[in-house]
């Protein structure tokens, strides 16, 4: 799986910046727009305050299966929607939650065009990439919001927003949500594939 805690490094806390409204709690999506909606304070109906357990995520995730699941030694929580892999959680060792994994195009992100599957557009608001296995993954420095892009990282590694204008147009393959600010220094990362479609395993 990608960027979860086994190869993390440390991050600096910095002050996070926002867009649009500074509203912190659950986001709370036009139906017509996605299932849930992330902001810089929450993803959907959990935000930083929300512990990294399955009776938590079970109950913030009311009408959605949320199963556990042991990917190569690494617990994360996957919530589906009948079939339809929605996102995963990644717990951190200290029982929080450590960062969101958006895996459909039915989780949007409030004020932006950034959703699984579309084209992405808004590169000159990106400040730095690093590559998360064969990906680049890319943010503003501040802000808690990640895009993971289908191509491969290049020469997209680092700040220069020069080679970032490349982004545009290319496929958004998932969206990550931290509970702490992508910041300027070291962050989590590992290095393998997104987790497989849904299988039998699923009961």
């Amino acid at each position: 799986m990608l960027y979860d805690h086994r190869m993390r490094g440390v991050y600096l806390v910095v002050l996070a910046g926002c867009w649009g409204t500074s509203s912190k709690g659950p986001a709370k999506p036009d139906p017509k727009q996605g299932l849930f909606a992330i902001t810089q304070a929450a993803c959907g109906p959990i935000d930083e305050h929300t512990p990294g357990t399955l009776a938590a995520l079970r109950h913030a995730f009311v009408g959605f299966d949320v199963k556990p699941m042991n990917d190569d030694g690494t617990l994360e929580y996957r919530v589906f929607k009948g079939e339809e892999l929605l996102l995963y959680v990644v717990p951190d060792d200290d029982g929080s939650i450590f960062n969101v994994h958006a895996m459909s195009g039915k989780v949007v992100v409030s004020g932006r065009e950034w959703r699984v599957g579309a084209p992405f557009q808004g590169a000159a608001q990106l400040t730095q990439c690093e590559c998360w296995g064969q990906n680049p993954t890319c943010w503003k420095q501040g802000e808690h919001v990640a895009v993971n892009f289908a191509r491969e990282c290049g020469d997209l590694a680092g700040g220069d927003q020069r080679m970032m204008r490349v982004l545009d147009g290319i496929t958004v393959q998932r969206i990550v949500w931290s509970p702490k600010p992508f910041g300027v220094g070291l962050h989590q990362e590992t290095g393998d594939d997104p987790p497989p479609p849904p299988d039998e395993d699923r009961d």
